[in-house]
C-alpha cells in the first residue's frame, strides 16, 4: 500500500487536532509537517516532498485559494473549510475533495480513500506502466485538423 506523506496547513488549533488525529488513525497517511499560514507552508513544499496538503481556505497573511494557485506542481489536496459556498471554486482547482468543518471521521476516511483509487486507476491505466503505446490519429475534416 502507498504511504502519503501529509501537510497540514490550517491556523485554527481544534482544527489541526483533529485532522492530526484522523490522519494518525489512517495507515497508509503520515504526517510530516503543521503549518499556520500559507507562506510558511510554500517553505515547506519547497523544502520537502510532500503527497497529500490539507489546506483551509481562510488564512493568515495568504488565502487557501491564492496559495494554491501559486504552488507549482502542488500535491493532491483536500480543501478543509467551515464555508461550503467555495466548494464549486474547489474543484476548479482539481482538488480531491472538499471537507466541511466540524469534520467527521467517516466522511475524512471517504476523501482520503478517493486517493487509493486515484492511484490505481494511474497504476493501472497509464500506457508508461501498463506497456501500451496509445495511438492518436489525425484526420482532415473541411481542411481542418481533428
Amino acid at each position: 500500500m502507498l504511504k502519503y506523506n501529509c501537510i497540514i496547513v490550517e491556523d485554527e488549533p481544534l482544527a489541526v487536532e483533529v485532522l492530526t488525529d484522523y490522519i494518525h488513525q489512517v495507515p497508509f497517511l503520515e504526517l510530516k509537517e503543521v503549518c499556520t499560514d500559507a507562506i510558511y507552508a510554500m517553505e515547506k513544499l519547497q523544502a520537502d516532498k510532500f503527497d497529500l496538503m490539507f489546506l483551509d481556505i481562510h488564512l493568515p497573511k495568504l488565502k487557501g485559494f491564492d496559495f494554491l494557485e501559486a504552488i507549482k506542481n502542488p500535491p493532491y489536496v483536500i480543501i478543509t473549510s467551515a464555508y461550503k459556498e467555495y466548494a464549486l471554486q474547489s474543484y476548479e482547482m482539481n482538488v480531491v475533495d472538499y471537507l466541511l468543518k466540524p469534520i467527521r471521521f467517516n466522511r475524512f476516511l471517504k476523501a482520503v480513500n478517493k486517493l487509493n483509487l486515484h492511484e490505481e486507476k494511474i497504476i493501472n491505466h497509464s500506457p508508461a506502466r501498463s506497456g501500451e503505446e496509445r495511438k492518436y490519429y489525425f484526420f482532415n475534416v473541411g481542411k481542418k485538423t481533428g
